[in-house]
């Protein structure tokens, strides 16, 4: 004979045989599924995991914002970018354009370290 030892309340309690088990109260499910004979005597909104809930809300405000943000940034880095490029190709047309050796080199490296960097990310 196979003996368990199942608590009930404050009290332990060892099975004898089938009968002590069937007076067990029944196991609350995770999921809320019930046993058959159980399903169709209690109501489905007495155990909580079944119970109804507020419904989920979803709200793209915060969205629209960020998006408002993005797009004035855009428009005005934009304008910044062919403003400085105007002013770079006066300079061009009027020969006293001296761009900066060591500044074009350094960028260089920089952007050839962070692609180094973001093939060594996709590798992994």
């Amino acid at each position: 004979m196979i003996r368990t030892t199942c608590l009930q309340g404050a009290q332990a309690m060892t099975p004898k045989d089938i009968h002590d088990i069937a007076s067990l109260p029944a196991a609350r499910s995770a999921t809320g599924v019930r046993p058959r004979h159980e399903a169709a005597t209690a109501p489905v909104t007495a155990d909580p995991v079944l119970a109804p809930r507020a419904p989920d809300k979803v709200t793209t405000d915060t969205q629209r914002e960020l998006q408002a943000a993005v797009e004035h940034a855009k428009s005005t880095s934009g304008e910044t970018r062919t403003a400085r490029l105007a002013e770079i190709e006066a300079q061009v047309r009027k020969g006293n354009y001296k761009p900066d050796p060591a500044r074009i080199a350094q960028r260089i490296l920089d952007e050839a370290e962070l692609l180094a960097q973001i093939h060594a990310i996709l590798r992994t």
